[in-house]
């Protein structure tokens, strides 16, 4: 037995497959699949274009696995078969991360959006550096949930002043007990000119 399960590091909501090379012929009905310990309804399929019974694809639907080792046992009519297990990592990830409007200006400030993926809420840090790697802005939100959020900057630094215009970059950090993750961006800072007042003329 050939597993696409075996001992490697999974995701959650991976989808499992077995590839069974038998020496004699089986057929579907002759496999008992447990998962953990408990009986798993599985669909078994033929190999590719396989018509000798012996090569077969099985598969199975499972809601999304808990962290930790799991273990597969396929047993097949009259044959021996081995165990196989598979472990699954819980990883934080941050997706769709976006900092708009980008260039930003005084009035407008920056809003970031992005979507928090997780099975637990999460710590997010939120940080501004100049291009000479000062941090001019820092902003902390606890226990975020696993949900799409947006947080709002006004585009002035930690003490309440404009930035000069130029290159910034930003670090979004979420972490939680699932582990951590960071997502670098960059931002552009261009201030809108002046108006002149209008002249008026005199009579």
């Amino acid at each position: 037995m050939s597993p696409d399960a075996s001992a490697a590091n999974r995701p959650a909501g991976s989808g499992l497959t077995l590839l069974v090379v038998s020496p004699q012929r089986v057929g579907a009905t002759d496999f008992a699949l447990t998962l953990d310990g408990t009986n798993q309804p599985y669909l078994a399929l033929p190999a590719g274009a396989d018509t000798s019974g012996r090569e077969w694809v099985v598969t199975w639907d499972h809601a999304a696995y808990a962290a930790g080792s799991h273990r597969v046992e396929l047993e097949v009519a009259t044959v021996d078969a081995p165990s196989h297990t598979f472990r699954v990592e819980l990883k934080t990830r941050l997706e769709n991360v976006v900092a708009f409007p980008n260039p930003f200006d005084d009035e407008l400030g920056v809003r970031f959006s992005f979507y928090l993926v997780s099975t637990a809420p999460a710590d997010v840090l939120l940080r501004v550096f100049t291009v000479s790697g000062r941090l001019v802005y820092e902003r902390h939100e606890h226990a975020l949930d696993p949900v799409y959020h947006q947080l709002a900057w006004d585009g002035l630094d930690a003490e309440g002043q404009k930035l000069a215009n130029g290159i910034y970059f930003f670090k979004l950090l979420a972490r939680n007990s699932s582990g951590s993750t960071v997502y670098e961006g960059r931002l552009v800072k261009l201030r809108k000119p002046r108006r002149a007042a209008p002249e008026t003329e005199t009579p």
